[in-house]
């Protein structure tokens, strides 16, 4: 029964930010979106318990260069690197079909957002099904911070490329949020649970910016555009 519950929780965040992005683009793209996290997260899963997990050797002593190590390497740039790969390939998929760019530039903050959505959800079903994390009083906090979290690192890359931001730049700068998030969040210390949730909080209001900047419309085209 509790991990039935457990695997509940972890869907959860679905119920709550699908129908804030639902609205305002086509299906199409959402499951686009969702999907491209979902196989990003199979990717990393993969390369984990894969023999090339061993091509990352993290320090042997619990101390702050195995933080550092497994925020900006093992989790950050890992997993940015399969999440924004596969939003890219969508961004590709959606520019050939030219659906993106037309009215105002959401579609790819929308987009970003949905990786991360994607990506955080497999991420939670994960802990939900292991025995060492399957519980609900893990899961549920996670449903809040985590996925919140990857949402927020994927549409600011999103908001980036909208920018005609270069890929490797837009990376950059999701790499180093992800890594400040799990800096904070991985002592499991009172000081890092409020300073996680100061960063949620800052990167939710950023989010509504970037958000209220992707609709404004796109200025029409003239001869001073060319």
């Amino acid at each position: 029964m509790n991990k039935f519950f457990a695997l509940l929780v972890a869907i959860l965040p679905l119920w709550f930010y699908l129908p804030l992005i639902q609205p305002y683009i086509p299906k199409k793209q959402i499951l686009l979106g969702l999907t491209a996290g979902i196989l990003a997260g199979l990717g990393v899963l993969f390369f984990k318990f894969s023999f090339l997990a061993g091509t990352i050797k993290p320090p042997t002593q619990e101390t702050l260069s195995l933080t550092l190590f497994i925020s900006f390497i093992e989790a950050g740039f890992l997993e940015e690197i399969f999440k924004n790969t596969a939003y890219w390939l969508a961004e590709t998929h959606l520019k050939k079909e030219k659906a993106l760019e037309q009215i105002n530039n959401f579609s790819y903050f929308a987009l970003g957002a949905l990786t991360g959505l994607g990506f955080g959800i497999l991420e939670n079903i994960y802990y939900a099904l292991s025995p060492e994390f399957g519980q609900p009083s893990i899961i549920l906090p996670r449903a809040y911070t985590a996925v919140l979290a990857h949402i927020i690192m994927n549409s600011s890359f999103g908001f980036l490329r909208s920018k005609k931001i270069n890929f490797f730049l837009a990376l950059l700068v999701s790499v180093l949020i992800h890594a400040i998030y799990d800096f904070f969040a991985l002592p499991s210390t009172l000081l890092g649970g409020i300073l996680v949730r100061i960063f949620l909080i800052i990167g939710l209001g950023f989010c509504f910016w970037m958000a209220k900047e992707s609709f404004k419309p796109k200025p029409p085209k003239t001869l001073e555009n060319y």
